[in-house]
């Protein structure tokens, strides 16, 4: 096992060396479609290739800008594009450093830090500026929810930053499709009285309740909640978990009878995260009642 984790890794290296050096020969710089095209054929799926673009971005190796026509070019750093030729000093610094930071993106808060700008509003007007040039873009992150990144304009945020499908396009938790999804598993399991993951799984793609793509992960989420609900029990057969209506009634005990014992995004709860006990509107109604 230990061979084949150091194998990998070679293979990591040897593709990000090769994307590099395509990359550094080509003094305009290459956008997608070039870089796919003199990579060698079936050895570079998309996810390497976003991998070794991503550590070259990173590490300071390479560059990333969008042309006035909205394409995404790499460029090695030791060539400067026209657009980032235009920039002020302070400019650039604070591009570099968005730069730096890949698809992780940076808090104003982080940029400022870095290039040591004394006046917020500064930053402020320079981050504009690089937005109507559309070098860089802003987003919203579910682990930062409250907060702004900036992120180079080409790239897609870390998957981290995206949440789960339990989120709607505001980034918050969708509490409306949540509903919707333990109720249509209730249904299914009472029609079918036992039914397996794989099987509420189907079900639900079949019916298209959800206009994302769902896992069996998601769906079993969905599922324990019916179970601290006391409205479904599981049980494993010939190693499969099968699901049936629970009708004995529900079984008081302290996590069925609180907001946390029933929410299919308890994972994402936390003092420092999207949810938290303290804002928590569930928890605040449970209280007063």
């Amino acid at each position: 096992k230990k061979m084949e984790v150091e194998g990998k890794e070679e293979d990591k290296k040897q593709q990000i060396g090769t994307v590099w050096k395509i990359i550094k020969e080509r003094k305009e710089g290459v956008n997608q479609e070039y870089l796919a095209a003199n990579l060698p054929a079936g050895k570079f799926t998309p996810q390497a290739i976003a991998f070794s673009l991503n550590f070259l971005i990173e590490r300071g190796y390479i560059g990333l800008f969008t042309t006035s026509t909205g394409e995404n070019v790499y460029i090695s750093r030791d060539r400067t594009p026209p657009a980032l030729q235009e920039l002020s000093k302070d400019q650039l610094a604070v591009y570099r450093v968005i730069e730096s930071a890949g698809n992780n993106g940076l808090w104003i808060k982080s940029i400022r830090g870095q290039v040591h700008l004394t006046n917020a509003r500064d930053l402020e007007k320079i981050l504009k500026v690089l937005e109507n040039k559309k070098l860089i873009r802003s987003f919203k992150s579910v682990v930062m929810k409250n907060k702004k990144l900036y992120i180079l304009a080409g790239l897609e945020e870390a998957e981290q930053h995206k949440g789960t499908v339990f989120h709607n396009e505001a980034k918050n938790i969708d509490t409306e499709f949540i509903t919707a999804l333990s109720k249509r598993c209730y249904s299914f399991i009472r029609e079918q009285k036992l039914a397996s993951l794989h099987d509420v799984h189907e079900h639900l793609e079949k019916v298209r309740i959800a206009t994302v793509h769902l896992t069996e992960s998601d769906v079993e989420c969905v599922l324990n909640t019916l179970i601290f609900d006391g409205l479904v029990n599981v049980s494993v057969i010939e190693g499969d978990k099968m699901y049936s209506l629970n009708t004995i009634g529900l079984q008081f005990n302290g996590l069925t009878a609180t907001p946390c014992g029933i929410c299919p995004v308890v994972h994402l709860c936390g003092k420092t995260k999207e949810v938290q006990p303290s804002t928590c509107v569930y928890m605040s109604q449970w209280l007063e009642f």
